[in-house]
């Protein structure tokens, strides 16, 4: 574990099975709800003071390889029992991932907009805070590098990234969690190659310095996550 090894994930496989992919997407919607993602990232955005209301606007949140969609339509659950205004989108290349993430944003009367984009080539779509959840991990150095520019380019106010830290006791908690938590064969292997893509703090720290993101650090979030915001300064 002492350096990453960056492997293809079946998720990733364009031709995985439509029934297959469903049932991995679920898994890793469990997996996230006892990682407390989603509620780390909307505590994020309010000490940040995002969450305010102040804007002429509603806040535009931008998810970034969005999979289920569970970050959005989370967002969008705990604003509307605030009575703050959001404007959510989620993007993602996979079609089968989108068609889940839109059936769970309609079983909860969730207002999202949803695009079929590869953020690793296509432009990301501008929006006042752009989030990162379980994604940077797929990516090599030089293009997680990429994407941290792209998103600051794309967001005007900041930018929240979690992702999994590499580590011999994360790598066991997940090969636990995995499988106490889906029956898909798919999530148990795709979560062990994860871990073993991911970074360290020290590895991000590099990854944001390289990025030109001063200001912000990658900080623990448990069970086995980093997280780090990152403010844009106004010019």
């Amino acid at each position: 574990m002492q350096y990453r090894h960056l492997e293809s994930e079946e998720m990733d496989d364009a031709e995985l099975n439509r029934d297959a992919h469903q049932l991995a997407l679920a898994g890793l919607s469990r997996l996230n709800q006892v990682s407390f993602s989603a509620p780390s990232i909307w505590n994020a955005l309010r000490n940040a003071g995002a969450l305010g209301g102040s804007g002429s606007h509603p806040l535009r949140i931008l998810d970034l390889a969005t999979g289920g969609g569970d970050l959005p339509v989370y967002l969008g659950l705990r604003a509307r029992k605030l009575d703050i205004p959001l404007s959510l989108m989620g993007i993602d290349r996979s079609p089968v991932a989108l068609t889940s993430a839109r059936t769970l944003a309609d079983r909860h009367g969730v207002a999202v907009e949803w695009a079929c984009l590869d953020v690793t080539c296509d432009p990301i779509p501008p929006a006042d805070w752009i989030t990162c959840s379980l994604f940077l991990h797929h990516l090599s150095d030089d293009q997680a590098v990429a994407l941290m520019r792209s998103m600051a380019a794309a967001a005007s106010q900041g930018i929240i990234v979690n992702d999994l830290e590499r580590s011999p006791l994360n790598r066991r908690l997940v090969w636990l969690g995995s499988r106490l938590l889906s029956h898909s064969p798919i999530v148990h292997r795709d979560s062990d190659r994860s871990v073993c893509a991911s970074f360290t703090l020290e590895e991000t720290t590099l990854l944001l310095k390289a990025a030109g993101l001063h200001g912000t650090r990658p900080e623990r979030r448990f069970p086995c996550r980093f997280q780090w915001t990152w403010t844009k300064t106004p010019r």
